[in-house]
């Protein structure tokens, strides 16, 4: 005795060859555009549908598209810029690094690229904000040759600064890269004593890893180790140097000066000739 659900198979299968078997008779009967989109039934789409996964290979097939489909690339180390799909850039590698204090250099390259118009570079202080595009670098359309980028990010920021790539595809589709982190440029706060030795009237101090205008402590002392000059906040000028006013007379002998900023300090020890 048949079940309901074979009963229920074999009533569409029926039906289905019924409906193809009316479809073939009244062909003659319909006009040429009829000819080249046949309406289908609902039924029969169903009768397609069961007939196709009683089929030997079915539904390997379809975990193999999910599987190929969902699939990251393993030559690319997770750093594969993705779209929805199919995969626009294979991106080998995305690095930076601070030449200066004014210049970041940002480095990447594929493997391979589908319809990749150019390149957005993004910029954030705080990825959490969001980011900013900073420029644009022309891709290399389709390829699987491997392909290598350069771009030079005007600078000056002292803290962390964050990079992304954005591929635009030919079609306007996009897609991102991982973001990476660029330290700010924070040069070593040094103090040089000139001319030394020298006479106290000539005596200056050259200061470097501090921007005009910054303010500074300042402190100098005898060989003992103590205090003849203290200046908290020293406004530093243009010729980032120092100089010590208010002395009418420095004895001749071996002294010290200490500069200090909120994050560094720095010291020397210079001469007073007589």
């Amino acid at each position: 005795m048949m079940s309901r659900r074979h009963l229920l198979l074999s009533g569409l299968l029926v039906a289905g060859q019924s409906l193809t078997a009316l479809a073939q008779n009244g062909a003659h009967r319909l006009t040429p555009a009829q000819r080249i989109a046949p309406p289908v039934s609902a039924i029969q789409r169903e009768v397609d549908r069961l007939v196709a996964i009683t089929k030997p290979g079915y539904y390997s097939r379809q975990a193999n598209a999910f599987l190929k489909a969902a699939r990251a690339p393993s030559d690319c180390a997770g750093a594969c810029i993705r779209g929805s799909a199919p995969l626009l850039v294979t991106l080998i590698s995305f690095t930076g690094e601070r030449l200066d204090a004014t210049q970041v250099n940002l480095n990447w390259s594929t493997s391979s690229e589908i319809n990749n118009d150019h390149f957005a570079i993004e910029r954030s202080a705080n990825p959490a904000a969001g980011f900013e595009a900073i420029g644009t670098v022309v891709g290399q359309g389709t390829t699987s040759s491997t392909a290598r980028y350069s771009f030079i990010d005007p600078n000056t920021s002292t803290g962390y600064t964050y990079y992304r790539l954005k591929p635009v595809e030919r079609d306007g589709t996009v897609s991102y890269s991982s973001i990476i982190a660029i330290k700010g440029y924070t040069e070593v706060l040094g103090v040089k004593a000139f001319p030394n030795p020298g006479f106290h009237r000539d005596l200056s101090f050259l200061v470097s890893g501090v921007r005009s205008g910054e303010s500074l402590s300042v402190s100098v002392f005898d060989a003992r180790g103590v205090v003849i000059y203290q200046n908290p906040n020293y406004v530093l000028g243009a010729n980032q140097q120092i100089f010590l006013s208010g002395f009418s007379t420095l004895r001749a002998g071996s002294y010290y000066v200490q500069i200090k900023t909120s994050q560094q300090q720095a010291s020397t020890t210079f001469i007073v000739v007589p």
